[in-house]
């Protein structure tokens, strides 16, 4: 197949997981939209469907890219005659669309052909949301390869071992956590987040450093050196925490996570940790007073945690269900609804 790709990143060396499809024709699209304006994005995508007669399909990444592209077939009348598959369909950040936006999705995105979302329940909050059937939603594993971490810590990570570690950009409840590891001095913490997350937090206990804004590499070092990670969640009602999530599972870190129904297809609770109560500070602090005060079942944890990894958050998985969805393209089969 000769495949489109259009994307709203900013990396022009990201090609997805084409490398293991060279069968395919790819042409990859990276259009560096975040933080311009709506009228741009849509701008960017007219341009990028210019030549789409002569690509058996195109796909998408992002729900306001796939909106964008969408609207465009539409408004160019390629609507009907385009197979369009929407790939990263999450909106983490919790914005969906309303309003005038709302109105544009349900009826565009009755022309697109399937949508690949990261959890199952996501499949229902759009269908539901969007008007978009079920047989058109599939749900695979955020599914890459495992974080490049530093064989040789910087000297603040070595010297607060052991300590808990609490990241993320969108959607965290730092404030919960701060307050936890306040009435836990035994215990040293780690954060790292934006710098505008923690502007009018007041004084923090001492035993918690903060890392605004860190290198990649150096922030999944911080996590692979913590002996738990706490994902707090805000909003419960939107997909979050996905990427540290997946992140300390494949370097085998026991969690505390935020009962949260979109993560139920990577967390089980009391195999790779605990699920805790939102905004509950006595939750969060038991919770992580019992996990690592028990040796042996918080070795058991890690284990448990990096076999469901090697099983399902690995790229090879994402690169399974792929071949499978392009498959039914193909051969104008059902698509996959689920990994196996």
């Amino acid at each position: 197949m000769k495949i489109l790709v259009v994307t709203p990143f900013e990396d022009n060396g990201w090609v997805w997981l084409s490398k293991h499809f060279p069968e395919h024709e790819w042409c990859i699209v990276n259009l560096n939209l975040f933080g311009r304006n709506k009228f741009f994005w849509f701008t960017k995508a007219l341009q990028s469907i210019k030549g789409s007669k002569k690509y058996d399909i195109i796909i998408t990444h992002a729900p306001y890219m796939t909106l964008c592209v969408a609207l465009a077939l539409f408004l160019t009348l390629k609507a009907k005659k385009t197979k369009h598959y929407a790939f990263s369909f999450n909106h983490g950040n919790g914005l969906f669309f309303k309003g005038l936006l709302l109105k544009i999705a349900k009826k565009v995105f009755k022309y697109t052909s399937g949508f690949v979302v990261y959890s199952k329940a996501e499949r229902g909050i759009f269908n539901r949301k969007y008007d978009i059937g079920l047989d058109k939603i599939s749900f695979c594993h955020w599914a890459v390869n495992p974080p490049e971490v530093d064989k040789i810590p910087a000297s603040y990570i070595s010297n607060a071992k052991p300590y808990v570690s609490c990241m993320g950009r969108n959607n965290r409840d730092f404030e919960t956590f701060i307050q936890v590891m306040g009435n836990n001095p035994q215990l040293n913490a780690i954060i790292v987040c934006p710098e505008f997350r923690l502007l009018n937090i007041g004084e923090l206990p001492s035993n918690i450093i903060i890392k605004h804004d860190l290198p990649l590499k150096e922030a999944m070092t911080i996590l692979a050196n913590s002996i738990v990670s706490v994902v707090p969640i805000k909003d419960v009602s939107t997909g979050a925490g996905h990427m540290t999530i997946v992140a300390a599972m494949q370097l085998g870190i026991p969690q505390l996570i935020t009962r949260l129904e979109t993560v139920d297809d990577y967390f089980l609770d009391n195999k790779h940790g605990f699920y805790i109560d939102q905004g509950n500070v006595n939750s969060m602090s038991e919770k992580l007073n019992e996990l690592i005060g028990d040796t042996e079942f918080y070795e058991v944890i890690r284990k448990e945690t990096a076999k469901f990894s090697e099983k399902w958050l690995m790229e090879h998985s994402a690169v399974t269900f792929l071949k499978k969805y392009f498959d039914a393209i193909q051969n104008d089969k059902a698509l996959p609804k689920f990994p196996s």
